[in-house]
């Protein structure tokens, strides 16, 4: 790993500071997870994870109070004893400290029992081998990359791969199936696709039902995540091709298959539902780069209203691919209608991840159905369109 490889990411000064008071307090600290795969990939990341073999906490109090000592200003730590865990911000960057530490889990939870760990132990509880990555922070090999499942092989040839085997990951937090399917989604370029290793795939297919044990909040999340890419239909398809689909977004897969209208074909709604999606995440690129989501609300038939984007119900997200779509649609003239004909409940007071409140999408009349309504060589019906 050369110095071009680190530029930009480890010389941060910050990384400089918690390398001395580590040695300071006589620990190892090692930079872990997104970070370190984000540095390979050349992308952008301020949210950086510090592993210590030691206590997280107490590093991160120190660190805190060298800001204080260097900079002169005052640097607020966020503690997390319940997790051992703690937070500071640093120049727009957030920084989390954690100890090393090894994790088992009861079969009907995903919240782990925590023990303090080794690195290395604390690496194979990671969710996939990319995240797995770390960088030394010691004086003797600075930057030097620990990377005992092969996590940098993986990222080269685009592979979603688990530390240990596929079933006891999954098992331990099924979330980690879900957030399989998002990382290969997110990071997949029209230059090199992301796949999902066979074994994981099996995997999934086998222990979909353990997703029962999740909150709608935490799926939520990654789905909101998942509809914040390029090509969220990527996504979508992976999660129909695993079976979750149908314990996560049932209604969606009601989509499959073609309605016939007066005996003539129509669109096969499901796939085309996911094209309107891929279509709108391009007119929308700006707010795909920025990670965001916006919210929508349309007239309904009754004079009722349709909230689409983020909100705390999985069916939310699936009123979000027929809602985004319609803000495409010419303003007050048509009536919106949810995804296929579903109705779904309306979401009041949402908020964004940063805790700002909803924003209204406008509505441009100048901006025309057909830019994100691809034509298809059946007849039209109005009945089961999923842009309107």
């Amino acid at each position: 790993m050369g110095a071009t490889i680190t530029q930009g990411y480890l010389d941060k000064p910050i990384f400089g500071i918690v390398s001395a008071t580590a040695e300071e307090l006589g620990v190892r600290a090692f930079v872990i997870g997104g970070y370190v795969r984000d540095c390979f990939l050349g992308r952008p990341n301020d949210d950086i994870d510090i592993v210590v073999e030691g206590s997280g906490i107490q590093l991160a109090e120190a660190v805190a109070a060298k800001i204080e000592e260097k900079e002169r200003r005052h640097c607020n730590v966020s503690i997390f004893k319940t997790f051992g865990t703690a937070m500071l911000k640093w120049h727009g960057a957030e920084i989390e400290f954690v100890g090393a530490r090894k994790e088992s889990y009861r079969h009907d939870s995903r919240k782990p029992i925590v023990e303090d760990g080794t690195l290395e132990e604390d690496q194979e509880r990671r969710d996939f081998t990319i995240n797995a990555m770390a960088f030394s922070l010691q004086k003797e090999d600075y930057g030097a990359l620990v990377d005992p499942f092969g996590g940098i092989r993986d990222l080269a040839a685009g592979i979603i791969r688990t530390p240990l085997e596929p079933e006891q990951t999954y098992s331990d937090d099924p979330l980690r199936m879900l957030r399989a399917i998002r990382f290969a989604t997110k990071l997949s370029t029209p230059e090199q696709k992301f796949t999902i290793v066979l074994e994981s795939l099996r995997a999934m297919r086998n222990m979909r039902d353990r997703m029962t044990i999740l909150s709608k909040e935490r799926i939520v999340e990654e789905l909101n995540k998942i509809l914040v890419t390029p090509h969220p239909s990527m996504g979508f398809k992976l999660m129909d091709e695993t079976g979750l689909l149908e314990y996560i977004l049932p209604d969606l897969l009601k989509l499959k298959g073609v309605e016939s209208v007066d005996g003539k074909g129509h669109k096969e709604i499901f796939s085309h539902t996911l094209q309107v999606v891929d279509n709108v995440a391009a007119s929308e690129i700006e707010g795909i780069a920025a990670g965001t989501l916006k919210d929508f609300t349309h007239p309904m038939r009754g004079g009722r209203r349709q909230f689409c984007g983020v909100g705390e119900d999985p069916a939310e997200c699936v009123a979000s691919l027929g809602g985004l779509a319609a803000r495409h649609r010419q303003a007050g003239r048509q009536t919106f209608r949810p995804v296929g004909g579903l109705d779904f409940p309306r979401s009041r007071g949402s908020r964004f991840q940063d805790g700002s409140e909803n924003i209204q999408g406008s509505q441009d009349a100048s901006e025309r159905e057909d830019e994100v309504c691809p034509e298809t060589s059946q007849s039209p019906s109005s009945s089961y369109s999923p842009c309107g």
